[in-house]
């Protein structure tokens, strides 16, 4: 009889969700039993496709592996999470960096409830992250690697295999901000900025004084202004906006002084 990880409590085989919410990934074998029981055909199908997939990828014939994830998926068995990710992959070494996006998305939100190998979650974080700093969207990438060292950090697991993941996200996740030094930072929302400015966003999302919500609701919150640039003075963060020959200074505090 297994018990739930979150809790503590033991549940009946073959259960679902735990009283207190917990989701459970049962196999692809077990699922597949559950829904279609013992039909060959469809099962020898469906591996058939996961195999072929997965052996496209790793010979870097991206379009097949891409291929053969999505008729595996289409068999519609419930038991596609391998395939949603390896589909998420194929579309990025495609280059089809915004269908990675929108994959990796809604693996997320599908899985990360579940008690279903915390590696793929934090993975599929990271995979995230790279199709939104192929898409321009640099703040966006190191927040979903922040997303996926926390998911690690409250999933559980040797404390040495967790260590390896969160060492191997921080590497990367310091490889992209090395990479912006000089060139500006480029944001859908934000435009521009220089990597201090950048620098300093980045050490206060760190520390939970600020995320990138906050300062896209104190963009979002003057009205009649135009958003202009975020600078900072003194490592103190300001979102500028203009109106006319008016310009304002936002302050992340809700504070808000007319610069003349």
């Amino acid at each position: 009889m297994p018990f739930c990880p979150t809790c503590g409590k033991f549940v009946d085989d073959g259960v679902e969700t735990c009283s207190c919410g917990t989701k459970f990934i049962v196999s692809p074998e077990d699922r597949i039993k559950q829904v279609y029981g013992e039909e060959e055909k469809l099962v020898e199908e469906y591996r058939e496709y996961e195999t072929k997939s997965k052996d496209a990828y790793d010979a870097q014939d991206f379009e097949n592996s891409l291929k053969y994830a999505n008729k595996a998926i289409d068999l519609n068995l419930g038991s596609d999470a391998s395939m949603k990710y390896i589909r998420g992959k194929s579309l990025y070494q495609l280059n089809r960096f915004y269908d990675s996006l929108q994959c990796f998305k809604n693996y997320i939100k599908e899985y990360k409830d579940s008690f279903y190998r915390f590696s793929n979650i934090s993975g599929a974080y990271q995979w995230k992250a790279r199709a939104q700093w192929q898409l321009g969207d640099g703040f966006g990438a190191i927040k979903s690697y922040y997303n996926a060292i926390d998911f690690v950090d409250k999933k559980n697991g040797s404390n040495e295999y967790k260590n390896e993941i969160r060492f191997q996200i921080r590497e990367e996740k310091r490889e992209v901000i090395n990479s912006s030094k000089g060139k500006g930072i480029i944001n859908p929302r934000l435009g521009s900025m220089d990597y201090e400015t950048y620098d300093i966003l980045e050490k206060l999302d760190e520390d939970k004084d600020l995320t990138m919500q906050n300062l896209y609701d104190a963009i979002d919150e003057v009205e009649g202004y135009e958003y202009k640039s975020v600078i900072n003075k003194d490592n103190e963060i300001y979102v500028v906006f203009e109106n006319g020959d008016s310009t304002i200074e936002r302050h992340f505090d809700g504070s808000t002084s007319f610069v003349e």
